[in-house]
């Protein structure tokens, strides 16, 4: 949840750039892993609540409910395993 607070149209630009700033000096983000504001996401899927938009489109591509349900799962447990290690 940290990586959404300060995004956009939540934050402005100098505001995300300030959380940045902290949680990079208390250690709890890395370059390699949270790259400084602004952060540009792909034109449709700016914010989590776009995320619809890409079920859709992946929909509209062919995939089946079970293949986009694994993907959204594979991912969510590729990136809890990348935060919290395992």
């Amino acid at each position: 949840m940290d990586y959404f607070i300060g995004q956009h149209p939540y934050a402005s630009n100098e505001l995300a750039t300030k959380f940045w700033e902290k949680m990079m000096s208390e250690g709890p983000f890395t370059t390699d892993t949270h790259p400084p504001p602004p952060h540009i996401y792909p034109s449709g899927i700016e914010t989590p609540d776009r995320l619809p938009a890409l079920t859709e489109r992946m929909l509209a591509r062919g995939l089946s409910e079970d293949e986009i349900l694994a993907f959204y799962g594979k991912n969510l447990m590729r990136v809890l395993k990348r935060v919290w290690g395992g």
